[in-house]
């Protein structure tokens, strides 16, 4: 697969009309440090974003369509 031209940096942006889900996990990194991550979608892509520092960590693609929920174990 071709890398892209260009880089999502940032998605402004989130409505709940589509998907009124917004989920936050706490996931270890190691004994000492945990990664505080909310989750939520706009429009077609589900993006991590760090909770500590507010920036957007991972961006999900591949929906063609609005997610309309989603769930994380």
């Amino acid at each position: 697969m071709k890398e892209p031209v260009l880089e999502l940096k940032r998605i402004i942006g989130y409505t709940p009309s589509h998907c009124q889900s917004l989920k936050w996990s706490a996931k270890r990194i190691d004994k000492n440090q945990t990664e505080n991550v909310v989750l939520y979608t706009s429009a077609a892509t589900l993006i991590a974003m760090d909770a500590d520092t507010n920036i957007q960590k991972r961006f999900f693609f591949g929906h063609t369509e609005p997610i309309c929920c989603f769930d994380i174990s």
